[in-house]
């Protein structure tokens, strides 16, 4: 599986890069949550799922970003074989991150030492 981040917006991956730290959740024909995987950081996965059976596929949409791919609903219908390996894309347009200032400390002092004199009176001892 391919999260790609659909720099364009045209709905195809064009060798656009991966989109990583994405939760991809597998539903069975009972429209019960088998499984979910994370994608890794150049935006692939691969999960096992028990074979001879129908699945959706969905992503869980991060706040800021559209998906493109697939079109609505925005999931994807698969049967899987046992044994087959099932190639499946999701493809959003997020936003550019932005350079942002980042904001200097305030200027601080630095404390100096000062040589004080302490007065002390000298206790006479006791008999």
């Amino acid at each position: 599986m391919t999260k790609f981040w659909d720099l364009n917006g045209n709905g195809q991956n064009d060798g656009e890069p991966g989109l990583g730290g994405w939760t991809i959740q597998f539903y069975n024909a009972a429209n019960t949550l088998v499984t979910t995987a994370v994608t890794s950081p150049s935006g692939t996965i691969c999960v096992g799922v028990p074979g001879g059976a129908a699945y959706t596929v969905q992503e869980v949409l991060q706040g800021g970003c559209v998906q493109t791919y697939p079109t609505p609903p925005g999931t994807h219908a698969i049967f899987v074989e046992c044994g087959q390996l099932v190639n499946i894309q999701f493809g959003n347009r997020c936003p550019l991150p932005t350079a942002s200032a980042t904001p200097s400390p305030p200027r601080t002092s630095t404390p100096t030492r000062t040589r004080t004199r302490t007065p002390t009176s000298i206790v006479p001892p006791i008999d």
